[in-house]
């Protein structure tokens, strides 16, 4: 068994080789994603209403649940984490000190000034500089023209935001206390998280990365990114337009993406699976069909029913009454109940499972 610090040095590069900006950085976003886009589906079976005066939640339990509690956090802690490190991989393509600290080491501050590769102890002896200190760095270096304001330019212009996330991530790390409530975790991703994040993925050394990140293209033809940041640009918060589009989100990045022929087959497997689940709701009776799934387009969307009473008292007989009363996909996981409608401007993408005539 080796010992503690063994087991600390075996720590090692994400990467086989390491170039400026090949961190952690597009990893942490695609957690933050997810966890965002989960804010929503961690309240199932519930109706959550906003209205001008201020959000009025009407929820099946507590309000702001541990799950949300948990999503939002995460969403938080990891879009942070993404930005530090965007910020620090722009002061190291200049130099690597600039985001990095080892005044104390001599010679590892000689090796770094001479551009020489440290070895696993050294590296271990590096120290980075705090948030703050590189965002201030940065953007003085932005003003006095000495890093390319033309490139850079964005990180100066959306400080504000910067330090409001940051500040936002220290009120998580290190109090533990508190949860932004739903929708100004929503108006803070879409009109000014997400709009700083596709400057900072276009960057050269995120840019050819994407598939980190970034979910495969929907069935439906609508990027929920895009969509979100498009609502938030309107002077209304369409809620329900923005958890529909959460959910599209938060399934795409379950959706396995197929790149290889062993994921081809993996993917050819996992297809069959979920179509005999489909098939099967159905067959029992528990759903009344199944479609194409908006995200992940397999015939494996089960429309699911449930069934009402009620005495008829011209006939003296028991009716029964059957609704759609959810959605699930077998496949990429995709949901929602009845309690979420179909906004209008996206039903010539999404059908409107719930109106009469599809039923």
């Amino acid at each position: 068994m080796a010992n503690l610090t063994d087991l600390v040095r075996t720590a090692a590069s994400l990467w086989a080789s390491a170039p400026a900006g090949s961190d952690h950085a597009l990893l942490s976003l695609r957690v933050g994603l997810r966890s965002y886009f989960s804010t929503y589906n961690c309240y199932p079976y519930c109706r959550i209403e906003f209205r001008p005066t201020g959000p009025s939640q009407q929820w099946h339990g507590t309000p702001h649940s541990p799950k949300y509690a948990e999503n939002s956090m995460e969403a938080i802690l990891h879009f942070q984490h993404f930005t530090e490190l965007a910020c620090k991989s722009i002061l190291r393509e200049e130099h690597l000190l600039l985001a990095d600290e080892a005044s104390s080491k001599p010679v590892i501050l000689y090796k770094l000034l001479k551009g020489m590769s440290l070895n696993t102890e050294e590296e271990a002896e590096v120290k980075s500089i705090e948030f703050t200190t590189a965002l201030n760095r940065l953007c003085t270096l932005i003003e006095a023209g000495l890093v390319d304001p033309c490139k850079y330019g964005f990180i100066k212009d959306d400080k504000m935001v910067l330090e409001s996330l940051n500040g936002l991530r220290n009120r998580l790390w290190h109090r533990g206390i508190f949860v932004l409530r739903y929708d100004a975790l929503d108006e803070f991703i879409g009109k000014y998280f997400f709009p700083l994040m596709g400057k900072l993925v276009s960057l050269p050394w995120y840019a050819e990365h994407e598939t980190y990140w970034r979910y495969e293209p929907l069935a439906c033809g609508l990027d929920p990114i895009t969509e979100i940041q498009r609502i938030f640009q309107e002077p209304r918060y369409d809620f329900e337009a923005v958890a529909l589009l959460k959910e599209l989100g938060r399934a795409a990045l379950l959706t396995p993406p197929v790149r290889s022929i062993f994921t081809l087959i993996d993917s050819t497997k996992l297809d069959s699976k979920a179509e005999g689940a489909a098939a099967a709701l159905a067959d029992n009776g528990l759903a009344s069909r199944v479609l194409n799934c908006p995200v992940c387009n397999k015939l494996t969307l089960a429309v699911l029913e449930e069934s009402e009473s009620g005495w008829n008292s011209e006939t003296n007989t028991e009716e029964y009454f059957y609704y759609v009363s959810a959605v699930e996909c077998m496949y990429c996981t995709f949901s929602m109940d009845n309690s979420l409608g179909i906004p209008v401007r996206y039903r010539q993408s999404i059908p409107d499972y719930w109106a009469p005539e599809t039923n």
